[in-house]
């Protein structure tokens, strides 16, 4: 059982370090789109 738990918890912090990775790129994404619709109008 503790065994489970500690694979577990592993894979909540492995989620939360990808998900942490992705909210990092996304803005720089967010700032291209941006940037792009502010040239269009």
């Amino acid at each position: 059982m503790i065994k489970l738990v500690k694979s577990e918890s592993i894979k909540e912090n492995n989620m939360k370090n990808i998900q942490q990775k992705q909210y990092r790129k996304i803005p720089q994404i967010q700032l291209i789109t941006n940037k792009q619709d502010d040239s269009e109008t």
